[in-house]
């Protein structure tokens, strides 16, 4: 649907949130969204390596700005994602889907090489040929005024 950073993406729509855009190649998924742990930035994410094995990780290194005592600083917000379950099953809203990977998200963030003590936890569970089914955010960053505590369930899909 969409071109981005050369990357041919396809859109996604929800209830919640403005759109986000989706790209696969081989086992790497990645999105271009502007999802709470960089601050609602736009930014072109890769969030799943489906090749891995649970317990192994990669970190994802994004530029944003945030609003710290009421001016934006330039940010790099360095986020390592770890798969922590795979090929499981797991249910929403009384719907249970198989094969789902489940991944945890720890940012850290730092300007001018300081770093921003923060707090999160942060999952996803995504199903094979479905996509995101559950995401619990929970992310406070005390210096940027951020808190954050968000539930996304999947209700229904139609995938074309």
């Amino acid at each position: 649907d969409s071109i981005i950073n050369n990357k041919p993406y396809r859109v996604f729509s929800n209830n919640k949130d403005p759109y986000e855009y989706y790209y696969k190649t081989g086992g790497d998924y990645y999105r271009y969204a502007r999802p709470p742990e960089v601050n609602f930035q736009p930014v072109d994410m890769l969030y799943i390596r489906d090749y891995l094995a649970a317990g192994q990780e990669w970190r994802e290194v994004e530029s944003i700005k945030v609003p710290v005592g009421g001016v934006d600083v330039n940010v790099v917000a360095e986020v390592t994602v770890k798969i922590e379950e795979k090929d499981i099953s797991y249910t929403v809203n009384g719907v249970t889907y198989n094969n789902v990977i489940h991944l945890s998200v720890k940012p850290e963030f730092k300007a001018l090489l300081i770093p921003i003590g923060n707090t999160s936890d942060i999952h996803y569970y995504y199903a094979d040929n479905i996509g995101l089914i559950y995401n619990k955010t929970a992310l406070k960053v005390p210096s940027a005024n951020v808190d954050i505590n968000k539930e996304t369930f999947l209700t229904s899909y139609d995938v074309k």
